[in-house]
């Protein structure tokens, strides 16, 4: 089991029951945006901080978009092929502990475009270097109806053709749970912990969750991202092969 805890997010699961429901008709496209200061003071960071060490793996790509790109999988289904850039915008750093000077290698900025198999389009756009904390926005278009959802406070909120937007909610049971902090990430994690840990107990295959299948899909897509960002093209994705 691969930790992407937004599948066990109830919000989350609820956008996926509407998606396949047929609630929204035909998706059209998704926009996820993510977008914060944390890391846009050059004296933010460590040096050797493992996140700024591309060869570590660190960046939002890895961080933030594997997460996104395992929810769009989950919702609309294998992506097409993909565009997109993970990007360095302030490599030029001062440790925040020594003051010494370094240099940072992973992507403190990435965005990138899917083409679903089903014709969809989803575009994510992910900053750790805006100078005010915006958060993380979600909005799904489709056909027969429209769903926002800010990470700000979680509400949810869809509108049928020609019609307002309603507040469709969903209350998450362990966001009140003592010792347990605040946020989705939080939270979520730890339905994931009780599914892996009950799959352990009872001897069974996974009832919900992603598999290494999905992690390994995942990784091609940010690898892909990663390749544009030297092609500057449009990288075509086999998923089929990835079994």
């Amino acid at each position: 089991m691969i930790d992407h805890e937004l599948r066990f997010n109830p919000t989350r699961a609820r956008i996926a029951e509407l998606i396949h429901g047929g609630d929204l008709g035909e998706i059209r496209h998704v926009n996820i945006t993510n977008i914060g200061a944390s890391w846009a003071d050059p004296a933010s960071r460590p040096k050797g901080d493992w996140w700024s060490d591309a060869a570590m793996g660190g960046g939002r790509l890895g961080a933030n978009g594997s997460h996104q790109v395992d929810m769009l999988r989950w919702w609309l289904g294998e992506p097409a092929s993909v565009i997109g850039q993970a990007l360095t915008m302030v490599p030029n750093r001062l440790c925040k502990n020594t003051g010494e000077p370094w240099t940072a290698t992973s992507d403190d900025l990435s965005h990138f475009t899917l083409e679903m198999q089903s014709g969809a389009l989803a575009q994510v756009f992910m900053s750790g270097v805006a100078a005010a904390n915006m958060g993380n926005e979600t909005q799904v278009f489709g056909s027969k109806g429209t769903i926002t959802l800010s990470n700000s406070d979680e509400r949810l909120y869809f509108a049928k053709a020609g019609e307002s937007f309603n507040d469709i909610s969903v209350e998450d049971p362990n966001a009140k749970l003592e010792g347990v902090n605040k946020g989705i990430w939080n939270v979520s994690v730890l339905a994931a912990l009780q599914e892996l840990t009950a799959a352990i107990i009872e001897e069974r295959g996974l009832k919900r969750g992603a598999s290494f299948v999905d992690g390994l899909r995942n990784q091609m897509v940010l690898d892909a991202v990663v390749a544009s960002t030297v092609s500057r093209k449009w990288e075509d994705l086999n998923m089929s092969g990835a079994v």
